[in-house]
């Protein structure tokens, strides 16, 4: 929850950070959109405890797409649970997503900030959003580094939270 708090803030001030710290490890941005997004299929299912696995997840060679707009929950979750089996299956985080709901595939660097905002409002109000907006995300991606965990391939998808502890926020 605190990594999702940290991408959302980085990506607010136009920065996809290289690496992020989730509890005593650090992950590259591609593993951290495969638990951000298994989190968010795991929540969806009423499951608000458990553990993750890292897995292998290098990144995107060519990431594109245009698709904006308000992608709703079921939208969003459905999404993410086709990437998740996506990354599974191929050990790379996708170049885009696509939606039902919006007008395009979603480019990778648009799905990242958009999960990282969605478990982080889930951190901040005890629920997952009823949409997030997907605006078309233009920044800097800093340097990916060498995760300090040695990801498998048998990922689990329940996520460990926490109560929530600050004020409610926009998503």
């Amino acid at each position: 929850m605190d990594a999702a708090q940290f991408v959302k803030e980085k990506m607010n001030n136009k920065v996809l950070p290289g690496a992020i710290a989730v509890g005593p490890i650090t992950v590259t941005p591609a593993q951290f959109l495969y638990l951000a997004m298994s989190v968010t299929v795991a929540l969806d299912k009423g499951q608000t405890s458990g553990e993750l696995t890292v897995p292998v997840a290098e990144e995107p060679g060519n990431p594109q797409g245009t698709g904006v707009g308000q992608c709703y929950r079921e939208d969003y979750v459905d999404m993410a649970r086709r990437t998740v089996t996506w990354i599974e299956n191929n050990k790379q985080a996708p170049n885009y997503a696509t939606s039902n709901g919006l007008g395009g595939p979603v480019n990778y660097y648009d799905l990242v900030y958009a999960y990282a905002r969605v478990v982080a409002y889930y951190k901040n109000n005890g629920a997952t959003p009823n949409y997030v907006s997907i605006t078309g995300w233009a920044g800097t991606a800093e340097d990916v580094t060498t995760p300090t965990t040695a990801p498998t391939t048998e990922p689990t998808t329940t996520p460990t939270t926490a109560p929530p502890t600050e004020p409610p926020t926009d998503p």
